[in-house]
């Protein structure tokens, strides 16, 4: 425990927290146990498996033991997140940090690293490739264990902890709170730490007829006035306590707060200053609106409403006078609603909302200024009907549900707008600039002093950047460039991050973009880089202004002047509104950020660069929270509102330091209601469930364990699947082994296999790590092939598994689309195929140089998805490739297309995208001056620099050289 003890002190903590002395108290160092730690979020699970990870692979001395440790993510983002921070904690230990995340065909060395994280998808597909180094492995952290119940990736973990059980190693599962832990640990043979600790008990009741039943089994008579919901509330505020009362409807809430008029229980000091409070509120619009005067009625009787519809100043009045105890009841909706793909700016750059870091802190809007601030937490909630995406001028888009809060700016006036009543034209908050704590000392630049911040940025650009038609910077660190988007605001500059992938495995270059004129302008005036490149940007910023269709004073004298010490923080930066449209969901939850309610924020954040309001509703200290309604109107009529949502809103109660205890109650109409409400506060949360039945998983599966030799015959089949989790589960493996029998027909009838033994073909395709049935496919596409065309090669992609959904299609595109078809002998016009060519239509255009924007407004998609869809495509046509070779067919056409769909970008320019430092933009331009190959560009260096700029062809020359193996001084290359 002493080496423990060390590290944690390294890392500057002193005390464990209840769970992590509990995990250690049932035997966390002894490495022949198993443990699944089942506790909440941010109560420090992860800390748990680094103890696990530091007493496998140190020794007393504090040096490597020579032994591995997995740590498994489930995604590639979370995993370069934590091979950064294990990078910075066990790198001065000695212990060597490996990411493992690249594409799956492909064969690591990883035999050299202590410490390898990695997807669960990529462990499989190492493990496929024959990995020698898994013997050396002596603990597998898995994060988030819980997701072997998802549907599509549960299985794939499943049969991975099923062959890790096999194996001489220390399996550390960590959980979020779920309903069957202890069925999951018997099935790992694993001690069970699970842990509800909180710092302020939650007492928990159901409410009806008078009497608060509370679920450990006492009682509480309350006298009933007039409602339930008065009764309950005058019951607390009679004892000095304050309420929440959550309501189904913004009606709801605002009739709710009439009724509860608590005139009677208010002292003279306190009605007076309601009065005032009251006032206030009246004075926000002029004149008031009858919702205004509605709010000051309630106030003046000690109640008040909080939901969307309120502008921001009526809420912060609100909110004020709730924590100062003068209002005593605040009836609300509780809201969430970000898409899951929006990202929250942290001190480290942008992440998505689903993948932020809880140890760092989000940028937020605090009295006029954007800084970033601590203690937010993370709500989620089902779906709504539809969402909408909002574009501005400068590019930045945003999906929210209808009734996301903007600010918007309407002359004068700043005012509140739901997402469903924005209109184009509309003048919406986007940040400005961020304010950030200075650190001389620091090693994070983003805190550098504002002037030693600006040479820094400087001197970063004349190394690393180039001018093209946008300012370009360049770094293989992606935690350098997320950092720079971050400092970059401190300008008031937004920027975009792209990854760009090289030819080397595990190579990647993150390249970070400022392309348009307001932001070329600002990094023009404030950062000091090289005179070339200045006179570039000047020119690309004058360009810019001649081709917007009005006139801009351009003047380089305004341009060079700043005054650092008199560089201000302007928050907010007021767009217009471009375009707004309605689409339809991707996820099945919608996500908010919840901000401290301390008075340190405005309770608006920045998100995908736009200024938006936390919508998780309140996260006032209370006493008791009220669940006034079970049930909602949803699309398919009243439902009950999710266990999940109701736990939420209970959970605002209890404030430490502001309660002594805390109560959730739910207000139970009937004996259903009751029942409900009882279930809602004492059932766990759903329980997860093998999903190996599912034929996708078990195709896969089952060809990689036959190809890799761990089932050569069906007593090793019988004795894999009944260590599986499945059986554990089930028992009865009747269902199953009737799959896995179609399964292994399937695979003999394509010649994957024979028998139990793989074919060539059969293990390549476990190589590639591609459905069989996406196999089947691409051969029958090959084979049935009259029309040998681009556009068909990327039809045979688009038409398996790994990419759907492809996009819809609508009734009016079906005659066209079957009409192209036809000209390329596409006898099959099922939907299916057709969404699946208009798919393979989108890609065409992005390998023949159409632009992006031009691409995402024809097929209606979000650059996310397309990116997406290239990415996948790019990987389903290397698996083409691969397949047509085996079957000695021609590979040379999709070996192109995979180079092209990469790079996005024409044949003619193939042979300059394989240099590295040359994208297709730089490509084309090298190409359209004459530039096309290799010997090209050694022979004309001064040629190629006046073209991409001196730096860039110096990287170039570099690369060139370092393959030919002639690397000397490229200045010599360069006589300009």
């Amino acid at each position: 425990m002493d080496k423990i003890t060390k590290v944690l002190n390294d890392f500057g903590i002193s005390e464990l927290r209840p769970p992590q002395k509990k995990a250690l108290e049932m035997g966390l160092l002894n490495k022949n146990k198993n443990f699944i730690i089942s506790i909440p979020t941010a109560s420090g699970k992860t800390l748990i498996g680094e103890i696990a990870l530091i007493n496998h692979l140190l020794d007393d001395n504090l040096t490597p033991t020579g032994r591995k440790g997995i740590f498994i993510v489930p995604l590639k983002a979370l995993a370069s997140e934590k091979y950064e921070e294990f990078k910075n904690k066990y790198e001065k230990f000695g212990l060597r940090v490996a990411l493992s995340i690249g594409d799956y065909d492909e064969e690591e060395d990883l035999s050299k690293y202590d410490l390898i994280i990695t997807t669960a998808e990529k462990l499989d597909s190492l493990w496929r490739h024959k990995i020698s180094w898994i013997d050396d492995v002596s603990v597998v952290i898995v994060d988030e264990i819980h997701l072997i119940n998802d549907e599509t990736r549960g299985g794939t973990l499943e049969i991975l902890l099923t062959k890790l059980k096999e194996y001489n190693i220390q399996i550390i599962g960590l959980s979020a709170t779920i309903g069957n832990p202890d069925e999951l640990a018997e099935w790992l043979n694993a001690e069970l730490v699970v842990d509800d600790w909180r710092p302020i008990e939650l007492k928990k009741g159901v409410y009806r007829n008078g009497v608060i039943e509370y679920i450990n089994g006492s009682i509480k008579e309350i006298k009933v006035v007039n409602s339930d919901v008065y009764s309950l509330v005058v019951d607390c505020i009679k004892d000095g306590g304050s309420c929440l009362v959550f309501c189904n409807t913004k009606r709801g809430a605002v009739n709710e707060a009439k009724n509860l008029n608590l005139t009677k229980f208010l002292s003279e000091e306190e009605r007076s200053k309601l009065k005032e409070v009251a006032e206030e509120v009246l004075s926000i619009l002029e004149p008031p609106t009858e919702m205004c005067k509605t709010l000051a009625e309630c106030i003046l009787q000690g109640s008040a409403f909080h939901h969307a519809g309120l502008t921001y100043q009526h809420r912060r009045i609100v909110e004020d006078a709730f924590r100062k105890r003068l209002i005593k009841v605040i009836c609300c909706t509780p809201t969430l609603c970000l898409n899951a793909k929006t990202e929250i700016l942290q001190e480290n750059g942008y992440r998505k909302i689903t993948e932020l870091n809880k140890n760092e802190k989000i940028f937020a809007l605090c009295e006029g200024k954007i800084k970033p601030i601590g203690r937010w937490k993370i709500h989620k909630t089902p779906q709504h009907d539809y969402n909408i995406t909002i574009k501005t001028e400068n590019g930045l888009e945003i999906t929210t549900t209808p009734n996301h809060i903007f600010l918007v700016k309407n002359g004068g006036n700043i005012e509140e707008k739901e997402a469903k009543d924005l209109k184009i034209g509309d003048l919406v908050a986007t940040v400005g600039k961020i304010i950030v704590d200075e650190d001389i000392n620091t090693s994070n630049f983003v805190k550098f002093p504002i002037r030693r911040l600006s040479q820094f940025i400087a001197e970063t650009f004349n190394s690393k950047g180039v001018i093209n038609n946008s300012i370009e910077i360049y770094s293989t660190s992606e935690l350098f460039i997320r950092r720079l988007q971050v400092a970059l605001l401190r300008f008031g500059i937004h920027s975009q991050i792209e990854i760009k992938n090289s030819d080397k495995k595990d190579d990647k270059t993150y390249l970070l973009k400022i392309s348009d004129l307001e932001g070329l302008k600002l990094f023009y005036k404030n950062f000091p880089i090289d005179l070339k490149e200045k006179e570039k940007l000047f020119y690309l910023i004058k360009k810019k202004i001649n081709n917007k269709p009005y006139k801009d004073n351009l003047d380089k004298d305004n341009l060079e002047h700043i005054d650092f010490d008199k560089l201000n923080s302007i928050a907010i930066c007021w767009k217009k509104i471009v375009e707004i449209k309605r689409v339809k969901v991707e996820d099945e939850y919608v996500y908010d950020i919840e901000l401290p309610n301390d008075g340190s924020n405005d309770h608006y954040f920045v998100a995908n660069g736009f200024v938006v309001h936390n919508s998780a509703g309140l996260n006032l200290p209370c006493r008791r929270a009220i669940i006034k309604d079970l049930m909602r109107f949803t699309k398919t009529g009243m439902r009950y509102i999710p266990i999940m949502e109701i736990q939420q809103c209970i959970g605002r109660a209890g404030r430490p330091g502001l309660d002594p205890y805390g109560e959730g109650i739910i207000i139970a109409k009937n004996d259903r209601d009751y029942l409900r409400a009882y279930q809602t506060l004492t059932q766990k949360p759903e329980p997860i469930y093998s999903k190996l039945s599912n034929y996708a998983v078990l195709r896969t599966q089952l060809l990689g364990l036959i190809s890799t030799g761990e089932i050569r015959d069906e007593y090793d089949l019988e004795w894999f699947v009944r260590n599986t989790f499945y059986a554990h589960q089930y028992g009865d493996l009747k269902k199953v082994a009737k799959n896995i029998m179609e399964i292994i027909q399937f695979l003999e009838e394509n010649e994957f296999i024979v028998g139990f033994t793989a074919t060539e073909l059969g293990k390549r395709i476990s190589e590639l790590y591609i459905d069989p049935l996406s196999a089947k496919y691409i051969i029958d596409g090959l084979n049935e092939m009259e029309v040998e065309h681009d556009l068909y090669y990327l039809y045979l992609i688009s038409r398996t598994l790994e990419m759907t959904p492809n996009l819809r299609v609508y009734r009016s595109e079906e005659m066209s689309l079957m009409d192209e078809m036809e000209s390329l002998k596409i006898k099959n016009f099922n939907i299916e195929d057709l969404e699946a060519f208009k798919t393979a239509k989108m890609l065409y255009d992005w390998i023949n140089e159409v632009p992006e924007d031009k691409i995402l407004e024809k097929y209606k998609i979000e650059p996310g998805i397309l990116r997406y869809k290239v990415e996948n495509a790019r990987w389903m046509m290397h698996s083409l490739k691969e397949i047509a070779k085996l079957l000695n067919l021609n590979s040379e056409i999709p070996e192109k297309l995979e180079i092209r769909l990469e790079y996005g970008a024409k044949e003619d320019i193939i042979e300059l995208l394989n240099i590295k430092y040359i994208g297709r933009v730089r490509a084309r331009k090298l190409y359209n001056e004459g530039i096309r190959c290799v010997e090209d560009i050694l022979k004309n260096p001064e040629k190629v620099a006046y073209i991409v700029g001196r730096k860039t062809a110096e990287k170039i020359l570099k690369e060139i050289l370092k393959e030919k193996e002639l690397l000397n001084d490229t200045s010599s290359y360069l006589r300009l």
